[in-house]
Order: C-alpha cells, then sequence, then structure tokens
C-alpha cells in the first residue's frame, strides 16, 4: 500500500479494523466540516536538517515566517499572491511559494556567542524571535538566549529594533492575543556531559508603544525544596534529573518550559513542561506562576486507549497486516500494566462560556544526553556507557524493556510479559514503575499517541484515546507508525515500541462557528482535524497526508514530512478570503499552506 500525493481520509469514509476493542471516533456533518485542499509549497530540497520548522503569518504583509534551524536563520516567503485556483499538477514535488527574503538574526544580534533562531511569532507590525546562546564555556546552548524584535513595514521591509536578554535556551516566544507582551519558553536544557543545568524560565516581555520592555524572569526557584511554594509541588509531577556523579538537580533545573499558549483575553498563560510531565499556569497580568500542573498517566489497559506497543511481532497467532519492513504486524489491542505519559510538547487554548481550555498534543519525549569523548575519557569521567558514534552517554532513563530482564526484578503479572513478541521491545523510563519491593509492576512508556482537552486546572475533559492508531492503520496499512527518517524496508521503519505517530505540532482555528483542533503526526506524517466546540465532546474530522512511502525522505523529495509547527489563518486575514493551514515540515524540509475550504 503505497499512497502519492495529498488524500484525505474522512469520518465517513473510515473503516473501522478494530472494532472489538474500541468504538468508532464521533462523526460530525462533513458538509460543513473545512476540507483541506493544497494550494501552494516551499521545497526547500534540504532533507533531514530541519529547514522548516515553526511558522507564523503576518496578516499586514501577508508574509510566512519560517524558522529554519539548518541554517539558524528566518526564511521569509511572499503569501500575497496565493490563489484558491493555484494549479497542482504533482502535491509531492509542488513548489510554488517564493522565498523572497531571509533574517540573518545572529549578525542582527551582534553577539559572538549568539546561535540559532528556535521559534517566531508576529503581532500586529512587530516580529519575535527567540534565539539561542552559547555560556563562553564550550557550551552553545547553556547561555542565556535572547527575544530579537523587528519591525515590519508597510513596503514589507523587515528592520531590526532590538535584542532582549532572556533565559537559558529560550525554545518557543509568542505574543499576548492582545499584543501587549511576549512571553518565551526557556528550556534550559542540560549540556551533554550534564556538568551545567541552567534553571527553566518563563520571560515576560511588556510591549509598549511598538518597543519591547527588558524582560522579567518568572523563575521556578520557590517551588525548589525548601523554597517558600515547595508545597504547592504536585506529588508525581517528573523530577529526576542528575550529573554523572549523582548530583540531583533542583526543581528549577529540572522543569524545562517547551511551548506557551496565552488565553484570548491575554491574562493566562499555560505552559508545557514536556519531560516533567506537566504544565505551567501563568498569571499575565501580574507576571507570577500561578500553578504546577501535573497531567498524570493515560491507561492502556483500557479498550478505548488500545495501541500497538510491538515492532518485532510478525508472528502467526497475530492476524494484522504485515508491515513493509517485514518485522512486525499491526497489533492495535489494550494493555494491562502499561501507562503512557502524557509530555506534550506544543499547546493551545480557547474560551467556551467563559471557561478556559487547554489543548495538548501528547507527543512524549525521554531525557538523553551524550558529550564528545573518547572510550577512555568517557570511563574516567564516569560516563555510563559509550557509543562511537554518539560518544559518551551521561544521563539516559530511557530502556527497551527486554534489556532489563535478568537485570531488574518484575511482578509475577509483568514477568509474563517481557519477551520480544510481548512487551519486550517497549521503550519505557527506568524512573517510574517500581513497587515497594522493587519490582517493576506498570510500565512507563512515553507520550499517549493523542491529543488531549483539560480544564484551568488540569482536569481532562477529552482525549482521542486510541483515534490516531486506528485511524492511520486503515489510511496507510503497511506503512502505519513508520518513522520520518527511515527508508520504506528498513528493519527500524516502525514507531510502535517507541511513540507510535508522535502526535507534536497543533494549532486551533475558528470556521463559521465552530472551533477545531489541526494535530501533526511527526513521524509517520499529516495531520489530523477535529471539531473541538464542546471540549468533552470532540468529534473527529479528517486525516490529511501528503508523502510518497516508497520513498527516503532523508535522502530525496517524499512529500511533506515530520510536521513540526502550525500556523492557522482565518479567512479575514486570507489573502485567498479563506481559512489556511501553513505547516513546517522539518525531515522534508517544506513548508506548506492549505486551504480549508
Amino acid at each position: 500500500m503505497n499512497f502519492k500525493g495529498t488524500t484525505t481520509l474522512l469520518a465517513s469514509s473510515l473503516v473501522l479494523a478494530f472494532q472489538a476493542t474500541a468504538a468508532a471516533p464521533t462523526e460530525v456533518s462533513l458538509d460543513s466540516a473545512p476540507k483541506p485542499a493544497l494550494i501552494a509549497r516551499h521545497a526547500s530540497g534540504v532533507f533531514d536538517a530541519s529547514a522548516a520548522e515553526i511558522v507564523s503569518f503576518d496578516k499586514l504583509s501577508q508574509q510566512i515566517f519560517v524558522v529554519n534551524a539548518q541554517s539558524g536563520a528566518i526564511d521569509v516567503f511572499d503569501a500575497s499572491k496565493l490563489s484558491s485556483q493555484a494549479k497542482v499538477a504533482d502535491e509531492l514535488t509542488l513548489n510554488n511559494l517564493p522565498k523572497v527574503a531571509t533574517l540573518d538574526v545572529k549578525h542582527d544580534v551582534a553577539n559572538k556567542l549568539a546561535g540559532a533562531a528556535n521559534s517566531v511569532a508576529v503581532s500586529g507590525d512587530l516580529l519575535a524571535v527567540a534565539i539561542e546562546a552559547g555560556d563562553g564555556k564550550g557550551n552553545k546552548r547553556q547561555g542565556r538566549g535572547y527575544a530579537a524584535f523587528y519591525k515590519i513595514g508597510s513596503d514589507k521591509k523587515i528592520t531590526f529594533i532590538k535584542a532582549v536578554r532572556v533565559g537559558f535556551l529560550p525554545d518557543m516566544i509568542t505574543f499576548t492575543p492582545d499584543g501587549k507582551a511576549a512571553l518565551v519558553a526557556n528550556e534550559g536544557e542540560p549540556s551533554g556531559d550534564y556538568n551545567v543545568d541552567p534553571e527553566g524560565s518563563i520571560s515576560l516581555i511588556k510591549v509598549n508603544n511598538g518597543q519591547p520592555s527588558e524582560a522579567l524572569e518568572l523563575a521556578f526557584t520557590d517551588f525548589n525544596q525548601g523554597g517558600k511554594r515547595a508545597a504547592e509541588v504536585p506529588a508525581d509531577l517528573n523530577v529526576y534529573g542528575k550529573s554523572m556523579k549523582g548530583v540531583a538537580s533542583s526543581l528549577a533545573q529540572d522543569l524545562e518550559p517547551e511551548y506557551i499558549s496565552v488565553t484570548k483575553d491575554s491574562s493566562t498563560a499555560f505552559v508545557s513542561l514536556q519531560e516533567n510531565n506537566g504544565l505551567a499556569v501563568v498569571d499575565v497580568a501580574n507576571g507570577k506562576i500561578k500553578q504546577l500542573i501535573s497531567l498524570g498517566y493515560k491507561d492502556y489497559s483500557q479498550a478505548e486507549n488500545a495501541l500497538d506497543l510491538n515492532d518485532r511481532d510478525n508472528i502467526e497467532s497475530i492476524k494484522g497486516t504485515v508491515l513493509a519492513n517485514g518485522k512486525a504486524k499491526i497489533n492495535i489491542q489494550p494493555w494491562p500494566h502499561v501507562v503512557g505519559m502524557y509530555q506534550p510538547d506544543s499547546v493551545a487554548s480557547y474560551t467556551v462560556n467563559g471557561q478556559h481550555f487547554v489543548v495538548t498534543a501528547n507527543e512524549g519525549d525521554a531525557r538523553e544526553y551524550f558529550f564528545d569523548a573518547t572510550k577512555e575519557e568517557c570511563e574516567a569521567q564516569g560516563g555510563l556507557d559509550w557509543d562511537e558514534d554518539d560518544g559518551c552517554l551521561s544521563f539516559n532513563e530511557e530502556v527497551r524493556v527486554e534489556d532489563l530482564v535478568g537485570k531488574a526484578q518484575f511482578s509475577p503479572e509483568l514477568a509474563k510479559m517481557t519477551g520480544e513478541e510481548q512487551l519486550g521491545r517497549l521503550k519505557i523510563t527506568n524512573t517510574l514503575g517500581k513497587n515497594s519491593q522493587g519490582q517493576y509492576d506498570t510500565f512507563y512508556s512515553y507520550g499517549a499517541r493523542s491529543f488531549s482537552i483539560w480544564t484551568a486546572d488540569g482536569k481532562q475533559v477529552f482525549d482521542s484515546g486510541s483515534d490516531f492508531e486506528r485511524i492511520t492503520a486503515e489510511r496507510v496499512g503497511e506503512n502505519f507508525n513508520a518513522s520520518n527518517d527511515r527508508a520504506q524496508n528498513h528493519k527500524k521503519n516502525d514507531r510502535s515500541s517507541a511513540k507510535g505517530p508522535e502526535p507534536e505540532a497543533l494549532t486551533l482555528g475558528e470556521i463559521n462557528g465552530r472551533t477545531y483542533a489541526f494535530i501533526g503526526l511527526e513521524r509517520v506524517g499529516g495531520f489530523m482535524i477535529y471539531d473541538i466546540t464542546t471540549p468533552a465532546e470532540a468529534k473527529f474530522v479528517s486525516y490529511t497526508l501528503n508523502r510518497d512511502f516508497t520513498k527516503n525522505p532523508t535522502k530525496e523529495a517524499a512529500g511533506d514530512v515530520g510536521p513540526e509547527g502550525m500556523a492557522f489563518v482565518s479567512k479575514g486575514d486570507s489573502p485567498t478570503g479563506k481559512p489556511l493551514l501553513i505547516i513546517g515540515n522539518e525531515v522534508s524540509g517544506s513548508t506548506s499552506v492549505y486551504e480549508l475550504r
């Protein structure tokens, strides 16, 4: 089963192959639901190098801004001539979106330690870019970074205003909807050798008359053990980092802000703490961290959460479709004693009847840090392991279940499930899951292979359950849970034992009075659309994919692979007069524009 070109699977055409374990996603009226049509695309020709990541749209100049991590700059595309009547002969190779400029943000900051751009945002005539920086001690990302601000002129000329110093490793930047402030998620990721572990934080930058102020840093130090807000830390918030010498990180060092969404009234910001499986809630008006939230865990023993956890189960007793690499079959089922850590990457928010809701793309992320060293140097410094390609391992929480056999103890129930044809291939964290006897009685895996909707205080009102795996299985067949960086027949081209389709990119948009969520699947590719107008009753609309699985996406044009960032454009701001969805695809290095008809 090889798909070539853009195709959309609608809710009405979904044939369930797994009705014994889960119910069908609830449908919406397809007459009124948006139907995506690819109308524009920029193909950089740079593969597997993150040449297109985060995207933002400026309604005034009708330009698209894209983070090009490969060059470390911001690429600027002219969207003013986008047309509903665009002729698209081949969706896989379409290249009709012209690049008109490049912003060399490192040059503009004029600091030798300034590094690559990580995020971009637009508000009015202001453009903001989050830029990482080194610490002057050889660590390229562990210094305080910058938020660079630019003015977009009526003639589309982009003029540098100033660079504001922010926290360590600024990974995401956004404006409040009223344009009066910008917020930055400072991830504070440790160095490869874990000898430098900066604190994560959130920077709040007020904007007055188009001029950004100096940053107010919202730190987590008060939540540290012994701090005045330590009692407010949820007991199950994941905090476990430590150096090779066994020195534990403080909570402020361990929290790693990833993504920010601000409510429509500009009062509250929700910040994903991905590795920690939580959220931080920020009172924007008063510049304070209001609350830390732990998101809990997804129970895979429940039928509605069924999933495939094995990439080596091509055995006769399993009746599912054989995957393209011949190593496994599709085997979506409930799994007792296994849970998923939600660990969202992108987050978004919206308001219904005065109540704020948070939407999360539950990607998952493990901590694993390497640094350059010879085998002898690694052993001398106390490294955990050494690899000829990656170097010296300073910290790793991720392990396959089969690698624990003979080294760890399991409860009687799990001891029966550690074989390669069951849960042996599953990647789990070694920081959770042991009972008082020191036995693993629960396996904690990464991500939830879903998107969720939560109240402002962290109560889940909706989760898409097993939808993503069941829908993609129906859609792509033998390419189920394919990776974004492998040839079709590669022995490792199956993400079932890791994080599956990996929902990462996320944006929301309102069309004809209804609110929709757009969720990009980083690994298998494509995006889901759900109607989330009623939060507790979100409904699947469609799945759109533009990928040729017969191509190796790291070496040749294979369509749009690895959706990393998304932006929704309302019909009132759109050059075509209809809503748009813009997607940055990091593996294919392409930027795609869909009209939502």
